[in-house]
């Protein structure tokens, strides 16, 4: 078979497309969290080490099973886990599940308590803002299980 200028040009358009489809699909699929937790399964007593960048967001909460939404770390809202020149510089953090507290609003109130309480999937939630829409702040997640 012959291939005439034009037809040459085509396969070798379709080449190259074909070819930097290949390489875009490669590259989602290694793809990881700004925001690491480990163990993604932790118990009573254990310890939750999340690791991620220098430049991260500024607040840090997290969801329960139930829905129910605990700031850890929020300047707005003068909600500190540690000094916020200790988090701003940090790129790792140690969370003890036997006695970390958060602030939840429930029924209208402010209340301090243990986080993890209830068996299943907790959300790990930083972000810049937290009384927004993930795709409208700097934000990363992460995920871990709570088992007893």
């Amino acid at each position: 078979m012959i291939i005439t200028g034009v037809k040459k040009n085509i396969f070798l358009v379709l080449f190259v497309l074909t070819g930097c489809a290949i390489s875009d699909m490669h590259n989602t699929e290694v793809k990881t969290s700004a925001l690491q937790a480990y163990p993604a399964n932790v118990s009573i007593g254990g310890n939750i080490h999340l690791k991620f960048p220098q430049n991260h967001p500024k607040n840090l909460a997290i969801r329960n099973p139930s829905g129910t939404w605990y700031s850890i770390q929020n300047n707005d809202d003068n909600i500190f886990l540690i000094s916020n020149e200790k988090y701003n510089a940090a790129t790792e953090l140690f969370l003890k599940t036997q006695v970390l507290e958060g602030i939840a609003w429930i029924n209208g109130k402010r209340v301090k308590e243990k986080v993890f309480q209830d068996v299943g999937e907790y959300l790990i939630y930083m972000a810049n803002n937290l009384e927004t829409e993930p795709e409208n702040t700097f934000h990363f997640m992460a995920k871990v299980k709570f088992i007893k």
